[in-house]
């Protein structure tokens, strides 16, 4: 059963000039400015959907992708932003056709679900890659053997991020419970405070869970990574391995401590744990003026507002693309585009013509290119 809605858009024309936030975040713009506002966030959302599902497509279609701990994790942030692009697709390309779009209806409610879902899936899933990172990190640094997850795990965590941001999501849809899915500004519906009571319980109880505990922990193993210096400093590296008495030489290449493997290791390390964190900085740097704009500071301008919900689209399209710009991933990428795994696997199963034998590969093989069967005769 929907709940009741008594938080009907009004224009912002008709607003007092001391309106308080709370009557702010009912005032919605013209009609005609509607429109073009949510075809451009349809354009956005339809580049960020093609290109977030071309880039996990190709992680997972490539051998060498799929079975890469990070690589996956990097298909696992692009799945949040796939599902918003086309969601968000929809939804605008619905607002825009006939405007047939009730403002606490089923399609209202369901735009709420999915948005939450986004932003919540984004932040849970660096979390975990912070974790992992910090785990490289250690090791590299103390001079150890890391072991990444295996595919299976990486499925697993990334499938408990997914289930629980979709829990906390659908919270509001819960009756009884303050926070409810309202038409935001006339342009997107999500979860909304409407007096004092759903204002403590939403950015107390609803908003830790969807980005402030994920981003809160990993802002700290952020900052625990650069006050142990686990990210190595080149071109000066400095281990902390501490080698006993009892240690030779061969004990040391065995365990792969020598200064070039290490060097190695840790200019790989490096280079892993600063390419996430540019995304998570891609993420925060747009993420939160993004949010800022859209629920917190009290603007009168609708232009203003969709200025925030811009922000938050490119954000995915943003992220994207520097997740393309990783060299395995695009290479990933221009096989799928060009469908070379396809046409390896048709090469492969290619059968030579029949009385033909190919000469076997050694030095006593015969160059010529006839036949052996003819050129015996």
């Amino acid at each position: 059963m929907l709940p009741s809605s008594n938080f009907d858009v009004v224009p912002t024309s008709l607003l007092p000039p001391n309106a308080s936030r709370y009557e702010l975040l009912r005032a919605g713009p013209e009609p005609s400015e509607v429109k073009v506002m949510l075809t451009i966030w349809a354009v956005v959302s339809l580049l960020v959907a093609i290109a977030g599902t071309t880039l996990v497509v190709a992680i997972i279609s490539s051998r060498r992708t799929r079975h890469s701990a990070f690589d996956l994790y990097l298909a696992a942030l692009a799945v949040p932003d796939l599902f918003l692009g086309w969601n968000c697709f929809i939804a605008c390309t619905i607002r825009t056709g006939d405007g047939a779009y009730e403002a606490h209806g089923a399609l209202c409610l369901w735009q709420g679900v999915f948005t939450s879902f986004g932003v919540a899936a984004s932040f849970w899933i660096n979390a975990i890659v912070a974790h992992d990172l910090y785990a490289l990190l250690l090791k590299t640094k103390q001079c150890e053997n890391y072991s990444p997850p295996t595919p299976a795990v990486v499925l697993c965590r990334c499938i408990c991020a997914y289930a629980f941001s979709a829990l906390v999501s659908s919270v509001p849809l819960f009756q009884g419970f303050p926070v409810d899915i309202y038409m935001l500004r006339g342009l997107i519906c999500t979860p909304v405070d409407t007096d004092l009571t759903s204002t403590v319980l939403y950015w107390l109880g609803l908003t830790p869970f969807i980005t402030g505990i994920p981003m809160m922990y990993t802002c700290g193993v952020i900052l625990v990574c650069w006050h142990r210096e686990l990210v190595p400093n080149f071109p000066r590296l400095r281990f902390a391995h501490h080698s006993s008495a009892k240690e030779t030489p061969q004990d040391l290449l065995a365990s792969g401590t020598t200064g070039d493997a290490q060097e190695r290791r840790a200019r790989r390390a490096r280079a892993v744990s600063l390419y996430f964190f540019r995304l998570f900085l891609a993420l925060i740097g747009m993420q939160t003026p993004g949010l800022l704009l859209l629920l917190c500071l009290p603007i009168r301008s609708p232009w203003a507002f969709w200025v925030g919900g811009t922000m938050i689209h490119l954000q995915g399209l943003m992220s994207v693309a520097m997740g393309m710009a990783k060299p395995s991933v695009w290479q990933a990428v221009r096989d799928l585009l060009g469908c070379n795994h396809l046409r390896a696997k048709h090469a492969n199963t290619v059968a030579p013509a029949p009385g033909i034998i190919l000469p076997a590969k050694g030095r006593n093989s015969n160059p010529s290119p006839i036949p052996a069967r003819l050129s015996s005769q």
